[in-house]
């Protein structure tokens, strides 16, 4: 009933809860009433049904054949448990990889007050940029808009911003590498354009929300002093991590 990957995702419930049905309905019908005429107080059969007396057949000796052969049963046991954990590394696995959709957008935002004819002409540097890599076997095409932007369920018009939407091709189709890789090649070209005030590649996501794979909290009692480790974390994060320790303790103070 649920296309996609919320389908996906939640399809394990209804599989479990159908197994546990159908198989507590089978111990149900055909066990509990004979563990029901075991028990003090039960009301004992004279005659047992023929599919009861049969199954209690089978049962036996199945069970006598397996105590006849006890370390035998064990091995079998035990080789069958490390087959399957051996089988877990070829399991694929996809937890919300962000490849859902083939598409990424490029937000572009000028300073406030800026003319829509100057926006257009910034936007066109990214566009020139991004054109010759349409056809590549990864890019499929580009699209750009001036004025507007759209995402997550809301539009914005104004002067100072723009958007561009760039397709790329499926993962079977000639794509080798994951979306991010292109993206970061993108942002990487584009990277020395002067102008916007803000440039946000984002990647459209489907399934449950998630949160970013790295977060900071910073507590104090100084604002401003917040203020000024904040900006630093910003730019580690943006131009590269400080791994020195003595080195990240002087920018921090």
């Amino acid at each position: 009933l649920l296309p996609g990957t919320i389908g996906k995702f939640l399809r394990v419930i209804p599989l479990t809860v159908t197994i546990a049905l159908v198989v507590s309905t089978f111990e149900a019908v055909l066990f509990l009433p004979l563990h029901y005429a075991e028990w003090p107080g039960g009301r004992t059969l004279k005659q047992e049904p023929a599919v009861f007396e049969k199954t209690r057949k089978l049962f036996v000796r199945f069970l006598e054949k397996l105590y006849r052969r006890k370390g035998l049963t064990a091995a079998v046991v035990l080789g069958i448990m490390v087959l399957l954990l051996a089988l877990v590394p070829f399991l694929k696995q996809d937890l919300f990889s962000g490849e859902d959709y083939t598409f990424f957008y490029i937000d572009l935002e000028m300073p406030p007050g800026t003319p829509l004819d100057k926006t257009s002409r910034i936007i066109s540097e990214y566009e020139n940029r991004i054109l010759p890599l349409v056809g590549n076997g990864e890019v499929a095409g580009v699209s750009v808009y001036t004025g507007t932007q759209s995402g997550s369920g809301s539009r914005a018009e104004k002067g100072n911003i723009a958007q561009i939407v760039i397709d790329v091709t499926e993962s079977g189709e000639g794509r080798k590498r994951p979306l991010s890789a292109v993206m970061n090649d993108i942002k990487y070209l584009c990277s020395d354009i002067p102008g916007p005030d803000r440039v946000l590649y984002r990647k459209v996501r489907n399934g449950p929300p998630v949160d970013s794979p790295v977060s900071y909290r910073l507590f104090g009692d100084s604002y401003d002093d917040l203020t000024t480790v904040s900006g630093v974390i910003r730019s580690c994060s943006t131009y590269g991590i400080i791994t020195n320790r003595e080195h990240r303790r002087s920018a921090l103070r």
